[in-house]
């Protein structure tokens, strides 16, 4: 025997569902509880009003979800993760346009019909809808009033279409092979948005709780990403890191490594981590025993992401030691900077997406500021 314990108590099942948010560019935690049923989620979600009030993009695991012959007949374990689709009544569509004059239905055919209600785990007792009249569409909508199933309606739509409604936002259980096709005859199949196969083969749910196709999840330990289409642009969002170089007799290199710059500031001297990352103006460099500001130390300023970024050097100006603003259109003088496609690490086999990020130490003079680089995540 094998027992699936449905909730996460001593080890039982804890589901982990993440729903992507646009927003906050991340998968977001929600809860996926696990319930035998509809009737079972809508009652613990919303026990008083039967479903109506249980919000869109609500989820649940239907356990053992795989339809069987009989009711009888053994389940086969799993779940399904099923999404809250609207809020408030359940409103199904059927697929075939109507008009007035059509009788699509064989009179004496039937169908069983049954729903959730308020207050309860369990479905209505399932009543038999009988085909009246000549097989008109009325004829149907009427043998569904007749059957008197509590909160449930048929209509026809404005298009023409017949509309299956549940007013409490609960679900609507078709069975399908009582005698001739009524239900197909109507355009109710598993190829309509929120009717999917009952864990009973024979037996339709109309349902606020949908799946495939109009619910779809992967499973994964990892969290789903895709290739950008071509031609996509992208740039690199960390504040806080930075590749920058200094233009040295020709060649470009890390703006430490310079030695004295063409000021005639040893920028050996300067923050050992490399640019200060600040809101506001540093008034020591980062490391430990926190010495102080050096000339030809950098600041980029994070305080005003519209304007990154902002750079700044440890100056002497007129006598005053003071940190004095580059321009950021000046790139052609040896006190501007030059914004392009620097490197990523300093050998030739990294790869931007795989890799760690690398150790980033540099900075400018007359310099080169690498803003390009793709966001690993």
């Amino acid at each position: 025997s094998v027992w699936i314990k449905t909730n996460n108590v001593n080890q039982g099942t804890n589901l982990v569902v993440k729903k992507y948010d646009a927003t906050l560019g991340t998968f977001v935690l929600q809860a996926c509880p696990v319930y035998t049923s509809d009737g079972a989620a809508n009652n613990a979600l919303d026990p008083s009003g039967g479903g109506a009030y249980i919000p869109a993009g609500k989820t649940y695991a239907l356990i053992n979800p795989a339809p069987r012959a009989t009711a009888a007949d053994a389940p086969i374990p799993g779940f399904e993760i099923l999404e809250r689709y609207a809020t408030g009544a359940t409103i199904i569509t059927g697929d075939i346009i109507f008009s007035s004059t059509d009788t699509p239905f064989t009179v004496g055919n039937t169908f069983g019909l049954s729903a959730t209600e308020s207050g309860t785990d369990s479905n209505t007792s399932p009543v038999t809808v009988t085909i009246g009249g000549t097989g008109t569409v009325a004829d149907f909508i009427s043998a569904v009033s007749a059957a008197d199933v509590p909160h449930v309606s048929a209509y026809v739509n404005s298009a023409g279409y017949i509309v299956f409604e549940h007013s409490q936002g609960g679900a609507i259980f078709l069975t399908t092979t009582v005698n001739g096709t009524p239900v197909a005859d109507a355009g109710f199949n598993t190829n309509v948005r929120g009717v999917r196969t009952a864990l009973v083969s024979d037996t339709l749910v109309l349902s606020n709780w949908v799946g495939t196709p109009t619910f779809t999840y992967t499973a994964s330990s990892t969290a789903p990403d895709q290739d950008p289409a071509d031609g996509r642009l992208w740039y690199y969002s960390a504040t806080e890191q930075a590749d920058i170089m200094i233009q040295n007799n020709g060649a470009w290199v890390g703006y430490q490594l310079c030695g004295n710059d063409v000021r005639g500031d040893n920028l050996a001297l300067t923050n050992a981590a490399g640019p200060i990352f600040s809101t506001t103006a540093p008034t020591t460099q980062t490391n430990e025993s926190k010495s102080p500001l050096a000339y030809g130390d950098l600041w980029i300023d994070t305080s005003d992401l519209e304007n990154y970024p902002m750079i700044s050097r440890w100056s002497n100006v007129s006598g005053v030691d003071q940190w004095v603003q580059l321009d950021n259109t000046d790139q052609t003088t040896s006190n501007g900077i030059l914004f392009a496609d620097a490197r990523w690490a300093p050998n030739g086999d990294t790869n931007p997406i795989t890799d760690p990020y690398p150790t980033i130490k540099s900075l400018l003079t007359s310099s080169y500021l690498d803003l390009d680089a793709p966001d690993p995540a």
